[in-house]
């Protein structure tokens, strides 16, 4: 059997650094956008956790405020001690 030869290229050091330099090119471009992009997203997210402990406490307090009610209702001792 005779082996046949195969013309196997690869790239040149000219075709890569093309390459590398356009990588970094569209890196440079794009990051500045993700950057602000990231810390746009952040905010939002800390907005919107806020949020929702400020509902989960509203949400809290307005049980209290039931609970405290049921209390009066069911023990009107505790009215005289509360005022």
């Amino acid at each position: 059997m005779q082996a046949q030869e195969k013309n196997i290229r690869g790239f040149n050091i000219l075709e890569l650094l093309v390459v590398i330099v356009i990588i970094g090119l569209l890196s440079a471009v794009a990051y500045p956008n993700f950057s602000s992009w990231k810390k746009e997203r952040e905010t939002r997210t800390a907005a919107v956790k806020i949020k929702s402990l400020i509902m989960f406490i509203q949400q809290l307090k307005m049980e209290s405020k039931v609970s405290n009610l049921f209390l009066l209702q069911k023990n009107p001792q505790i009215r005289i001690l509360n005022g």
